[in-house]
């Protein structure tokens, strides 16, 4: 049963962006024993927004390398980071959010007053 066909999990960033939706919607309706529900949802968003900075930010560029005796040439797909105004924004919340989860997971910071 393949509940999502066009998601394929074929990079790292895909996985981050499946943990942090999990976390979210984990956060809202399972009640936890250790922790605020809090954390689990500020860990969650961090989580979601790096990776969708990395699968916002991943193009790809054909590259074609000189012609052998073999075959003409040879072209192929590499993959390319090249973060825009937004992805460098998503990259620094995402980073942010992660900081605040954990600082208020171990408590040095009072989030849920």
């Amino acid at each position: 049963m393949n509940f999502l066909p066009n998601f394929k999990i074929d990079d790292w960033f895909k996985i981050l962006v499946l943990l942090g939706t999990t976390l979210i919607i984990c956060s809202i309706f399972i009640p936890v024993n250790f922790g605020k529900p809090v954390d689990f949802f500020l860990l969650g968003f961090g989580l979601l927004f790096l990776g969708l900075d990395t699968w916002y930010s991943k193009h790809y560029r054909f590259q074609e390398l000189p012609a052998t005796l073999v075959e003409p040439y040879v072209s192929f797909q590499v993959p390319v980071w090249k973060p825009t105004i937004i992805g460098i924004v998503f990259i620094l919340l995402g980073i942010t959010l992660i900081i605040l989860a954990i600082l208020s997971f171990f408590g040095h910071l009072n989030i849920y007053r």
